[in-house]
């Protein structure tokens, strides 16, 4: 049998404290220690990574949000755009509407000034056809009886102007004060002696003094005679007459012209 000493046990169960205690101070005490700080370092880590991960999530919806305005606001100006396009288009197609109905306008309206002076350009020969015809026509027709009838009514016309427009004879023979009193006659035939010396009477009564007689014959006043003394004309000529009948078919022409626009 072993002999079993208690003290040399003692002593070893002290050693092996002893060594236990230095093996965990210089062994486990800095594994365990590094393992703390590990598992604290990790804890930290962990809490960071959570950290993050929200700030990730807060930064990641706040782009989210900025992206969905940023996109609402992109919407927001392209229909504010397409608006804005929308109403040029509209004002510039109006604009155009505008311009083309007034060239429209103003082709009608030239088209119609053109289609009126076409129409007044015919009117005016149809007119002067007329007027010329009767012309010839009561040249080679007409007898010198009523060039003579016309010679005869300006004379009657002059001493009717001076029995009744007594005011009017008085300013012509004022205008003649100062002047020659002249009688300038042009008349489509000869006159007789008797018609010379009837008109020369009859102006220098007018005149209140005796009167110079220049006459001359021009055969495009068809019949009658033209006189100026002074400022005073007087015609009582067949050209005459149908100068007031051009005038009056022309009014009627105008007239009619009126009335079918």
């Amino acid at each position: 049998m072993f002999n079993i000493d208690l003290t040399t046990i003692l002593f070893q169960f002290i050693n092996f404290a002893i060594l236990a205690v230095l093996l965990y101070f210089l062994l486990f005490k800095g594994a365990i220690k590094k393992s703390r700080e590990a598992r604290e370092l990790k804890h930290q880590q962990e809490k960071e990574l959570e950290i993050n991960l929200a700030e990730s999530e807060k930064i990641k919806r706040d782009l989210e949000n900025e992206y969905q305005q940023i996109e609402e606001k992109a919407r927001e100006i392209i229909e504010q755009e397409r608006e804005k396009f929308k109403k040029e288009a509209k004002g510039i197609l109006l604009k155009a509407e505008e311009e083309a109905d007034q060239i429209l306008l103003n082709a009608r309206q030239e088209a119609q000034i053109i289609q009126q002076k076409s129409f007044a350009d015919y009117h005016e020969q149809i007119i002067d056809t007329v007027i010329e015809s009767c012309r010839i026509m009561f040249d080679h027709t007409a007898p010198d009886e009523i060039h003579h009838s016309l010679v005869k009514q300006m004379n009657e016309r002059i001493w009717e102007l001076g029995r009744k427009e007594m005011q009017t004879v008085e300013t012509i023979r004022k205008s003649l004060k100062d002047r020659e009193p002249l009688v300038e006659l042009v008349t489509a035939k000869s006159l007789t002696v008797e018609e010379q010396g009837t008109l020369v009477r009859t102006f220098s009564a007018l005149a209140d003094r005796n009167v110079r007689l220049e006459a001359r014959v021009d055969p495009n006043l068809t019949a009658g005679l033209q006189i100026r003394m002074g400022d005073l004309i007087f015609d009582n000529s067949y050209q005459a007459k149908l100068l007031l009948l051009r005038e009056g078919i022309k009014k009627e022409f105008d007239r009619l012209s009126l009335e079918d626009e």
